[in-house]
Protein backbone atom coordinates (compact mmCIF):
# COMPACT_ATOMS: atom_id res chain seq x y z
CA UNK A 1 0.00 0.00 0.00
CA UNK A 2 1.60 2.84 -1.09
CA UNK A 3 1.75 6.69 -0.75
CA UNK A 4 4.31 9.73 -0.71
CA UNK A 5 5.01 11.77 2.32
CA UNK A 6 5.13 15.29 2.84
CA UNK A 7 6.57 17.11 0.94
CA UNK A 8 6.14 15.54 -1.52
CA UNK A 9 2.79 14.22 -1.11
CA UNK A 10 0.19 14.30 -3.74
CA UNK A 11 -3.15 12.67 -4.86
CA UNK A 12 -3.71 10.39 -7.65
CA UNK A 13 -6.12 9.50 -10.33
CA UNK A 14 -5.86 5.47 -11.23
CA UNK A 15 -7.42 4.25 -14.09
CA UNK A 16 -7.11 0.94 -15.83
CA UNK A 17 -6.90 0.30 -19.69
CA UNK A 18 -6.40 -3.10 -19.83
CA UNK A 19 -7.87 -6.23 -17.47
CA UNK A 20 -9.67 -6.27 -14.30
CA UNK A 21 -8.29 -5.02 -10.66
CA UNK A 22 -9.82 -4.52 -7.59
CA UNK A 23 -8.13 -1.20 -6.34
CA UNK A 24 -8.00 -0.82 -2.25
CA UNK A 25 -7.69 2.87 -0.83
CA UNK A 26 -6.72 2.97 3.25
CA UNK A 27 -6.87 6.63 4.93
CA UNK A 28 -4.30 7.42 7.15
CA UNK A 29 -5.58 11.03 7.51
CA UNK A 30 -6.10 11.13 11.38
CA UNK A 31 -8.67 13.63 11.17
CA UNK A 32 -10.81 11.69 8.64
CA UNK A 33 -14.19 10.21 9.84
CA UNK A 34 -12.47 7.28 8.13
CA UNK A 35 -9.36 6.92 9.53
CA UNK A 36 -7.57 4.11 9.04
CA UNK A 37 -10.73 1.97 7.51
CA UNK A 38 -9.94 0.91 3.38
CA UNK A 39 -12.27 0.59 0.41
CA UNK A 40 -12.10 -1.52 -2.53
CA UNK A 41 -13.00 -0.51 -5.88
CA UNK A 42 -13.09 -3.17 -9.06
CA UNK A 43 -11.86 -1.99 -11.93
CA UNK A 44 -11.65 -2.00 -15.73
CA UNK A 45 -11.38 -0.21 -18.53
CA UNK A 46 -14.80 1.14 -18.79
CA UNK A 47 -14.86 1.54 -14.62
CA UNK A 48 -13.23 5.70 -15.21
CA UNK A 49 -10.67 6.85 -12.64
CA UNK A 50 -10.58 6.37 -9.21
CA UNK A 51 -9.02 9.32 -6.80
CA UNK A 52 -7.44 8.37 -4.19
CA UNK A 53 -6.75 11.81 -1.84
CA UNK A 54 -3.61 12.99 0.29
CA UNK A 55 -3.60 10.92 2.81
CA UNK A 56 -4.39 7.66 1.33
CA UNK A 57 -2.09 4.98 0.36
CA UNK A 58 -3.37 2.54 -2.48
CA UNK A 59 -2.82 -1.07 -3.62
CA UNK A 60 -4.32 -3.39 -6.19
CA UNK A 61 -4.52 -6.64 -6.93
CA UNK A 62 -4.80 -8.06 -10.69
CA UNK A 63 -8.61 -9.77 -11.41
CA UNK A 64 -7.86 -10.68 -15.10
CA UNK A 65 -4.87 -12.78 -16.54
CA UNK A 66 -3.37 -9.34 -17.13
CA UNK A 67 -3.85 -6.26 -16.31
CA UNK A 68 -2.37 -2.38 -17.21
CA UNK A 69 -2.95 -0.27 -14.30
CA UNK A 70 -1.96 3.23 -14.63
CA UNK A 71 -1.45 6.45 -12.65
CA UNK A 72 -1.21 9.93 -12.56
CA UNK A 73 -0.36 11.98 -9.50
CA UNK A 74 -0.10 15.75 -8.72
CA UNK A 75 3.58 15.77 -7.64
CA UNK A 76 6.81 14.49 -8.63
CA UNK A 77 7.89 11.34 -7.61
CA UNK A 78 10.44 11.62 -4.42
CA UNK A 79 12.39 7.62 -3.41
CA UNK A 80 12.89 9.31 0.05
CA UNK A 81 9.18 10.30 0.62
CA UNK A 82 8.25 7.05 -0.61
CA UNK A 83 6.29 5.22 1.87
CA UNK A 84 2.79 3.29 2.96
CA UNK A 85 2.15 0.35 5.22
CA UNK A 86 2.59 -3.61 4.31
CA UNK A 87 -0.30 -5.17 2.77
CA UNK A 88 -1.96 -7.58 5.09
CA UNK A 89 -1.78 -5.26 8.17
CA UNK A 90 -5.06 -3.70 8.27
CA UNK A 91 -7.85 -6.30 7.92
CA UNK A 92 -8.70 -6.32 3.95
CA UNK A 93 -10.05 -9.40 2.50
CA UNK A 94 -7.52 -9.84 -0.21
CA UNK A 95 -9.17 -12.12 -3.10
CA UNK A 96 -5.43 -13.36 -3.96
CA UNK A 97 -4.78 -16.12 -1.99
CA UNK A 98 -1.14 -16.91 -3.21
CA UNK A 99 0.08 -13.13 -4.01
CA UNK A 100 3.57 -12.23 -5.55
CA UNK A 101 4.94 -9.28 -3.13
CA UNK A 102 7.77 -7.57 -3.75
CA UNK A 103 10.59 -7.25 -1.19
CA UNK A 104 10.17 -3.60 -0.63
CA UNK A 105 6.37 -4.15 -0.29
CA UNK A 106 6.93 -6.76 2.49
CA UNK A 107 9.30 -4.66 4.57
CA UNK A 108 6.69 -1.96 4.52
CA UNK A 109 5.49 -1.01 8.56
CA UNK A 110 2.15 -2.48 9.87
CA UNK A 111 -0.76 -0.08 9.76
CA UNK A 112 -0.17 -0.39 13.88
CA UNK A 113 3.17 0.96 13.29
CA UNK A 114 2.95 3.44 10.65
CA UNK A 115 3.30 7.11 12.19
CA UNK A 116 1.12 9.24 10.08
CA UNK A 117 2.27 12.52 9.35
CA UNK A 118 -1.53 13.99 7.36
Amino acid sequence: MHLQLPPYEGAKLVWVTIGEIRDVVVDLRPSSPTFRQHCTFEMNPASGPLFVPVGCAHGFEVLSDEAVVNYAQECDYSPASDSGIRWNSFGCEWLTKDPIVSDRDASLPLLDEFVTPF
